[in-house]
């Protein structure tokens, strides 16, 4: 199954998140989620919707969501499920497990979903809409319809199906990783991803109050780099910053990127973590590259963005190079307002 193509609602939650909950030892918000995740996944992050409800940044989250949700059959199958993303869904666990081969037709994926469901209203809406359950001795699933999912016949990607666990947890993917997932809950047990086998032993760098997170197994270079959008263009000298970023990124083995609310800001880091020198030296110079054009540009087209970046730090150590900052949410209300706009033009 091809990743699902995300709503506009999810890409503002990523985005407003990320610029884009850890383990019970680093956080106490749901940790049951993560012992759903498979232990040898490629690219795992959480996003926490109750943060945002109860953040500056609320205004704008619900009305983006109920906008993308108000829309053709999206709506009517909503508002017969009786669901609000908006308000209803509190915490998004996604995990991807994949060779990092583009078009990699055994790549699997997973979201869960924690919040309020009716388990019979949905149940009844997926049926009427050609939705065929199937019976699991671990836990019954629906086999999504072929035009509601990214099917592609000529390379075998199986189909997408959600498990409606019970009134507090929803799980969509890969077939035979929402089974993998609803098998480990049945048995009580963990894939161990939440206890530091894999990615998960870098759980220990996520914050306790982060809102959003992703940690990403970068030495899957070729999906990495589709789905960044950082292969090198033509336009790009050998000496730019982003070709220099390109480069580093080869020998990059880990991804972390994260962000928290606190108070008027949106706090965010990025993390590269590698054990050769000379590419975090390389990664150092790239950033403070990258940092001296984007100052350079906001000052003509967005003055008010200048202070902002001139607090971003750029940090290196033994383990790799961070870059972090703050952002006012009055500011990122501003910028994502004018993106909607201008998305709503074109």
């Amino acid at each position: 199954m091809n990743a699902p193509r995300l709503s506009r609602s999810f890409l503002l939650v990523l985005c407003a998140g990320l610029l884009i909950m850890p383990a019970s030892r680093a956080s106490g918000r749901s940790p049951d989620l993560l012992e759903l995740v498979p232990s040898d996944a490629t690219a795992v992050g959480v996003i926490h919707l109750t943060d945002l409800r109860t953040s500056p940044l609320a205004p704008t989250f619900l009305d983006e969501t109920d906008r993308v949700a108000m829309h053709g059959e999206a709506e009517h199958f909503l508002e017969e499920s009786g669901i609000k993303p908006g308000k209803d869904v509190d915490t998004i666990v996604f995990s991807m497990r994949s060779s990092g081969k583009i078009g990699d037709a055994d790549a699997e994926v997973l979201i869960a979903l924690e919040g309020r469901f009716q388990v019979k209203i949905l149940g009844s809406a997926l049926l009427s809409r050609g939705c065929k359950l199937q019976t699991n001795p671990k836990g019954a699933y629906y086999l999504l319809p072929e035009k509601n999912v990214s099917f592609d016949k000529e390379k075998g990607h199986p189909g997408g199906v959600m498990a409606i666990v019970d009134s507090h947890l929803i799980l969509l993917g890969s077939e035979s990783a929402v089974v993998s997932a609803l098998a480990r809950r049945s048995a009580g047990g963990s894939s161990g991803f939440s206890v530091g086998q894999g990615i998960g032993r870098e759980l220990h760098r996520v914050k306790q109050d982060a809102t959003a997170w992703v940690l990403v197994d970068t030495s899957k270079q070729e999906q990495l780099q589709q789905t960044a959008g950082l292969q090198e263009h033509p336009k790009h000298g050998d000496d730019s910053p982003v070709s220099g970023m390109v480069s580093a990124m080869k020998n990059i083995q880990l991804l972390v990127v994260e962000a928290g609310i606190q108070k008027e800001d949106l706090m965010f880091s990025l993390t590269g973590l590698t054990s050769d020198e000379p590419t975090r030296d390389l990664m150092e110079d790239t950033l403070h590259g990258m940092m001296a054009i984007w100052r350079l540009a906001v000052n003509e087209k967005s003055p008010e963005m200048l202070p902002v970046l001139r607090k971003f730090t750029i940090v290196k150590d033994e383990a790799g190079v961070s870059i972090s900052g703050a952002i006012p949410m009055e500011l990122l209300n501003k910028m994502i307002d004018e993106r909607c706009k201008n998305h709503t033009k074109t």
